[in-house]
């Protein structure tokens, strides 16, 4: 009995450096190739906001040791560590860009055969944006081994950072929203070796970065062709437990020497520079044809502007006359409180003159009394003694000793 299993198909594995480009990579604008309607079937599996701000934190800590060890100020290095690689002569790079895919698009491509690509980019050119998605939508590819076969990928991708510790990856993206194109991953990331005994600790260097991981050129090969082919025989491996075969079409880099490597690296990396600035000057003529179309909505944004600046001046005329007016009636209520102080204070002297006038009023009958009690008093004795009384004793001059 034959047990041997029947292949799901033969695809290929390929990898390729690319231009570093964070924007096209995180969809920070809808390149040209791709359909908004798509955008969902992207994956993403890392992402960094910033790459010069990530890299020079990254090496920060190493930076400040190494400074601290310099008396002289011009040995000192800078923090911004991203520049110094990018604007140096050397042959390393901040950050490394390469894109991993399975098939391509006449087997594994995002549409099906009968997509015209052309068409869609009519409809395009025409603002039927909405037509475009939907005649997108009405020809994607539903080959079930496509979506295994993409999920395959992702699991490898995902896998990354664990495999090759000396690469710092900034970004894992999967793009699955380009018509007439592949499902493919953008990864991006810095190599990191360490060991150093002069200098800093901890560099950028890919060589040494791939050395550490025990990837050496030799006479088979260059370390980053290794690096390459182990990322590819894996996702090979992964294809044949899950009943695929890889495809080699055409495939001579296992034949080529390291010189003819090197200038077959040289020109995917061209080709890919090339279609990073086709496409950043697509971009750009996308951003100049958006602000020629919204130069209108500008003008009219800034006549209303004006406008708005011309009312906040009629109103900032209007409240400086209020505050003006404010000033004015807080000046007059200031007059008035004074005033009715004086006025309060002036009750204030005339009632405690008040009291002390009663109060001497107040003695003035005491007194009144007093005498009074003494003339009675003296009445009394003579008519006691039979002392003749002529005349009222009051207004009488009285006798020596009388009243003492």
């Amino acid at each position: 009995m034959n047990n041997v299993t029947k292949s799901k198909g033969a695809y290929s594995v390929s990898v390729s450096q690319g231009r570093v480009a964070h924007e096209h990579d995180d969809r920070d604008y809808l390149p040209k190739n791709a359909d908004r309607e798509l955008l969902n079937r992207n994956i993403y599996v890392k992402r960094t906001d910033d790459y010069q701000s990530s890299f020079n934190y990254l090496f920060s800590d190493v930076i400040m040791e190494y400074n601290s060890k310099q008396k002289r100020e011009d040995r000192k290095k800078s923090f911004d560590y991203y520049s110094e690689i990018e604007n140096g002569i050397g042959p390393e790079k901040a950050i490394y860009e390469y894109v991993f895919q399975i098939g391509n698009s006449n087997d594994l491509g995002v549409t099906d055969s009968k997509f015209n690509i052309e068409r869609w980019k009519e409809l395009k050119r025409e603002g039927k944006f909405a037509s475009a998605s939907k005649y997108v939508m009405q020809h994607l590819n539903q080959d079930p081994r496509r979506d295994e076969l993409k999920g395959l990928l992702e699991k490898e991708m995902r896998g990354l950072e664990m495999k090759y510790p000396k690469f710092k990856f900034w970004t894992i993206v999967g793009h699955d929203d380009e018509p007439g194109g592949t499902f493919h991953f953008h990864v991006a990331f810095t190599p990191v070796a360490d060991g150093y005994k002069n200098g800093m600790a901890m560099r950028d260097s890919l060589s040494k970065a791939l050395n550490q991981m025990g990837f050496v050129t030799d006479d088979e090969g260059l370390a980053i062709q290794k690096w390459q082919n182990e990322v590819k025989n894996s996702i090979e491996n992964a294809m044949i437990d899950a009943g695929y075969e890889r495809q080699n079409m055409n495939n001579v880099e296992a034949h080529l020497s390291v010189s003819q490597f090197k200038l077959k690296a040289k020109n995917e990396q061209l080709m890919a520079e090339n279609d990073s600035l086709t496409e950043e000057n697509e971009r750009l003529s996308e951003k100049n044809r958006l602000l020629y179309h919204d130069n209108k909505y500008y003008e009219k944004c800034r006549e209303e502007f004006e406008r708005d600046e011309e009312e906040i001046k009629i109103r900032k005329k209007k409240l400086d006359d209020a505050e003006i007016e404010l000033i004015y009636r807080d000046n007059m209520m200031h007059r008035e409180r004074d005033e009715l102080l004086d006025k309060m204070l002036d009750i204030e002297q005339r009632e405690e003159g008040l009291l002390r006038l009663q109060e001497e009023i107040e003695k003035k009958e005491e007194e009144l009394k007093a005498r009074e009690a003494k003339i009675s008093h003296w009445e009394k004795v003579e008519k006691v003694n039979d002392i003749p009384v002529k005349t009222p004793l009051v207004g009488r001059r009285l006798p020596k000793g009388y009243g003492e």
